[in-house]
């Protein structure tokens, strides 16, 4: 009886001992992390499905559906797009909308779609 009264005192002590110094008795997988797209991409791609609708609104409305940070500007000639996400414009890289290719020649609140336009917004180097 004194036998195995020592020898479960010993196992105990080296569980102890173990997680003391942190060697792990059981490897746990890392659980895995899935990043927001929106703030990740340079790129995000949305579909008009309201007539009239403008790029900024579609924008709009999807930063607010996934809980994105959006910032913005407003000037005379229209809103311009400062941050969305963690990605801020600079002087290397901006975001830019496009519509069915095409990059926008009018602020994002003032251009009007067709129901089924395609808009990009991208982050990248502004070409003048």
């Amino acid at each position: 009886m004194r036998k195995k009264l020592f020898l479960l005192l010993i196992a105990v002590l080296a569980l102890l001992l173990a997680l003391a110094v942190g060697i792990k008795t059981r490897p746990y997988p890392k659980p895995e992390t899935t990043p927001n797209p929106a703030v990740t991409a340079e790129v995000i791609s949305l579909k008009t499905e309201v007539e009239g609708a403008t790029p900024f609104g579609l924008l709009e409305k999807y930063t607010q559906e996934k809980q994105i940070s959006l910032q913005t500007k407003v000037y005379s000639f229209g809103i311009l797009v400062e941050s969305i996400g963690t990605k801020t414009n600079t002087a290397e890289k901006a975001w830019i909308y496009f519509v069915n290719g095409k990059s926008g020649e009018v602020a994002a609140d003032r251009k009007a779609l067709k129901s089924g336009d395609l808009v990009e917004w991208k982050y990248l180097k502004p070409e003048f």
